[in-house]
């Protein structure tokens, strides 16, 4: 009797629950990588973003830019006399730089945008 009940007691302890030290290890690795994947997918997306409003910002602004050229028969000599006297409306933290070809004739222009920094 006492060697059954000493089988019993052995059973018992080796039924222990829990997780071991290399399955926690592989479970914060994956969990690193996923987290990895999803900064390096953000930062992409807000890249592409920022790009198709900055080209949106400078196609739009071309256009009243071209306009104005119609109707005046020259380019605005500087922002603020784009599109008679309204001025060209960016995006928000999107800033224009604009130059005209040649100061006298007002016949070609430049424009760049920049988007926050």
């Amino acid at each position: 009797m006492a060697l059954m009940k000493n089988n019993k007691t052995n059973k018992t302890n080796n039924n222990r629950h829990g997780f071991t030290i290399v399955e926690l290890l592989v479970v914060i690795v994956v969990i690193g990588v996923l987290a990895a994947i999803t900064v390096i997918s953000y930062t992409g997306i807000t890249q592409k973003a920022t790009s198709a409003s900055l080209q949106s910002d400078l196609t739009n602004a071309s256009k009243k830019l071209k306009l104005d050229q119609v109707i005046l028969g020259t380019y605005p000599a500087n922002l603020a006399a784009a599109n008679e006297g309204k001025g060209l409306t960016p995006s928000s933290d999107t800033f224009y730089q604009y130059a005209t070809g040649n100061p006298v004739s007002l016949q070609t222009f430049c424009l760049a945008a920049t988007k926050g920094d």
